[in-house]
C-alpha cells in the first residue's frame, strides 16, 4: 500500500516517469496494483502534469507533507501524514485567486471551493486534492 504515495509523491514533485531497481519484496501483485491504482488517479491529469510545475503552497501544518503540482489555475495537492503525527488537521493557502471546484481524486467527492482548504489526515494515510480555478 505503501507504493500508491511513492508514486504520487514521484509526480507531484517533478519526476516525469519511474524507476524500478531489482529489490527482493516487490514481487506481491498489491505492489503493481498499488503502482497501477496511483497511475489511474494522475491520468485525468496528464496534461496538467505535462504543461505544469511542481509548487509550494502554505500551510499551518508542517508535520504534514505537502506536494503540489500547478499549470495556471489546475493544480494537485497530495498530503501525507507519513510520519504518523496525531496533528492530523492541515490549513492550505491555495494560490489560486477564485477556486471553483475542489475534489479529493481519491474519494470522487467534492470539497468547498475556498482559498483555504482544510483537511483531516489521519496517521499513515494521505490524501490527493484538485483544485480548479475560474478561467480554466
Amino acid at each position: 500500500h505503501k507504493v500508491e504515495p511513492m508514486v504520487l509523491e514521484s509526480f507531484l514533485n517533478g519526476a516525469m516517469g519511474i524507476t524500478y531497481y531489482c529489490y527482493r519484496d516487490f514481487d506481491t501483485p498489491l505492489d503493481f496494483y498499488y503502482h497501477a491504482k496511483a497511475l489511474a488517479e494522475l491520468a485525468p491529469y496528464e496534461d496538467l502534469l505535462a504543461d505544469g510545475k511542481p509548487v509550494t503552497v502554505q500551510t499551518d501544518n508542517p508535520t504534514l507533507a505537502t506536494s503540489a503540482y500547478r499549470n495556471a489555475n489546475s493544480m494537485l495537492i497530495l498530503v501525507g501524514n507519513y510520519s504518523r503525527t496525531p496533528k492530523t488537521r492541515i490549513k492550505i493557502t491555495l494560490p489560486i485567486a477564485a477556486p471553483v471546484r475542489v475534489t479529493d481524486v481519491l474519494t470522487d467527492k467534492p470539497l468547498k471551493p475556498s482559498r483555504t482548504l482544510e483537511l483531516d489526515v489521519a496517521p499513515e494515510a494521505f490524501t490527493l486534492i484538485f483544485c480548479k480555478g475560474a478561467g480554466d
